[in-house]
Order: structure tokens, then sequence, then C-alpha cells
């Protein structure tokens, strides 16, 4: 287990979903909201762009944040961290051998339903369930009869 994979597994077990996107958003976004929404002016939020051709094909990517703060360990300095949090729309009856977000992930299905195959391990995911992939380790992502819409928070070495 690498040092980053050391600090990253003790803080996706303790923390909460929420908890744990606002505990990144906050100390780089500086209050956590969208820049302009409480003053009233219009907000605009990047476009959803397709990702590469292949087995993730009509897969579509809707990126939400994306910054670097750092995060403190017991063992020594604080570490910096670099956060990005997106949005996947898997269609229906897809099969991606390996989905393409890297680093660290945390991933909650809010939407369709899906099996995943993680180190070997096939499961299928309920609604709103949150899962780990670590840093390295390839996950296959099959939907059902329904697309599929899953959130990443996706911890990286700056």
């Amino acid at each position: 287990m690498t040092r980053f994979s050391a600090i990253c597994w003790p803080l996706a077990r303790r923390l909460h979903w929420g908890v744990l996107a606002a505990g990144i958003a906050l100390p780089v976004g500086g209050g956590g909201g969208a820049p302009g929404a409480a003053r009233g002016r219009r907000v605009q939020v990047a476009a959803p762009r397709d990702t590469v051709p292949g087995d993730t094909a009509g897969v579509r990517v809707l990126p939400r944040f994306e910054g670097t703060t750092t995060v403190a360990s017991r063992r020594g300095p604080r570490t910096p961290l670099r956060a990005r949090i997106q949005h996947w729309i898997v269609p229906n009856h897809r099969v991606i051998a390996r989905f393409p977000a890297t680093g660290f992930l945390i991933v909650q299905l809010r939407g369709g339903s899906v099996t995943t195959v993680i180190n070997g391990v096939r499961r299928g995911r309920q609604l709103d369930e949150i899962w780990a992939v670590p840093s390295g380790v390839t996950m296959r992502l099959e939907t059902g009869r329904d697309d599929a819409v899953l959130e990443t928070i996706a911890l990286l070495s700056p």
C-alpha cells in the first residue's frame, strides 16, 4: 500500500459522503456554493463531454469540481491532495472493461443499476450505495436495463 493509499483509506472509511465532499470543497472553493449563486447572478455550468471512443463510447462525463487541498496525517506533515468530483451517465446494457477515472475513487450509484468487478470480486450495487476503488485497481462496470448515473470523487497526488 502506497503512502497516498494509506492516507485515503482511513479518510474514506470514517467520513460520510456529504461530509467528505464538503470537506474538500469548502477549503478550496471558499464557501462551497456556486460562485454568484447567492447574489442572484447567472452561473455557467461546465458542459458535459463524451469520453474517448471504445467501450466508453456514449458515456457522458459532467465535471463538478476540481481543486487541491491538504490532508492532515498522524505520521507526518500535511499531504497535498487533488480532488475531482464528476458525474458519469452510462447508457444501458453497457460493459466498460476498465472504468476511465483514475486515482483513489469513492463512487456512489445515483441512479439505475450496475454490477462492478473490483479485484476479481463481482457485486451488484444498490441505489445510493457507496464504495471505494483503491488507486491502481481496475473497476469493470456493467449496466442493466436502465442507464446508470454515478458520482465519483477521485483523490489524486498533485
